[in-house]
């Protein structure tokens, strides 16, 4: 399991995919509640999680942004993702 970590970390996705193929669920949660909690967060990339809470938060409360047109929120992700290269 922990080869699952260091690919995640990698950034190796079609590598992880295969690998974790061969897991099921039960094998993967038992894994993750062995896993310190600061090792859990460290599976997240928090500049991603919050670049996604604002745009659903743009998207749901705020009216003006409502009716832009999907280009507009499809620009606004990939100019983030690309100046601090998320992908």
């Amino acid at each position: 399991m922990e080869e699952i970590v260091e690919l995640l970390n990698a950034g190796q996705y079609v590598k992880l995919r295969q690998l974790i193929a061969g897991y099921n669920v039960a094998d993967i949660a038992a894994y993750m509640e062995k896993l310190e909690q600061d090792e859990v967060l460290k599976l997240f990339r928090w500049d991603c999680v919050v670049l996604g809470v604002l745009l659903l938060t743009a998207t749901r409360w705020a009216p003006k942004v409502r009716d832009l047109h999907p280009i507009w929120f499809i620009l606004g992700s990939a100019v983030p993702g690309v100046v601090f290269r998320f992908g």
